[in-house]
């Protein structure tokens, strides 16, 4: 009776796992499904890159989905949208839409393991896409150049700020 407790215990843990899949360099979009916001996509990704790669990660079907996007232990999350929209059954058009949560990520040489969960998902599960391409899907694609940091709007009001401080005790000091 313990074996027969054991194994079915044991088939429950392996059947609720993640499978594994490999991505390959433009080889088209993997599709992967949740059970609802909290919940672990249905699919793990393993692959190795030779050369560079984007990762492209994209809300489809519904409207509404943002996922938690997890690259070797590093997480990252896709954009945020409204709830309300459109159906978009072709996920290209939905990671091109705005619309539709997307993630777009250069990664370079080397191996990777991508997990993600649904951080929200208004319809209670639904579907997602992934994929690795050598270039991006349409030309005027805008992707932030990661390597430029902004000076943050609090960065320029705490100098002004400085400013008029230092100005009010020059001034206190004459008087």
């Amino acid at each position: 009776m313990k074996s027969v407790l054991l194994a079915g215990v044991c088939a429950l843990t392996l059947g609720s796992a993640a499978q594994a899949a490999t991505l390959s360099v433009d080889d088209g979009w993997s599709i992967f499904a949740f059970q609802g916001a909290g919940s672990n996509w249905d699919t793990s990704y393993s692959f190795t890159l030779a050369s560079s790669a984007w990762l492209l990660v994209t809300d489809f079907e519904w409207v509404g989905d943002i996922f938690t996007v997890t690259v070797n232990g590093f997480t990252l999350l896709t954009s945020i949208v409204d709830t309300e929209g459109p159906a978009e059954y072709d996920e290209t058009a939905a990671y091109l839409s705005e619309e539709f949560s997307s993630l777009t990520a250069l990664l370079g040489p080397g191996s990777y393991t991508i997990t993600g969960t649904a951080a929200t998902s208004p319809w209670g599960s639904g579907d997602g896409a992934i994929a690795l391409v050598s270039s991006l899907p349409d030309d005027e694609l805008d992707v932030p150049d990661l390597n430029v940091v902004p000076l943050p709007a609090s960065g320029l009001l705490l100098l002004g700020g400085l400013g008029i401080a230092g100005a009010a005790a020059r001034r206190k000091r004459k008087a």
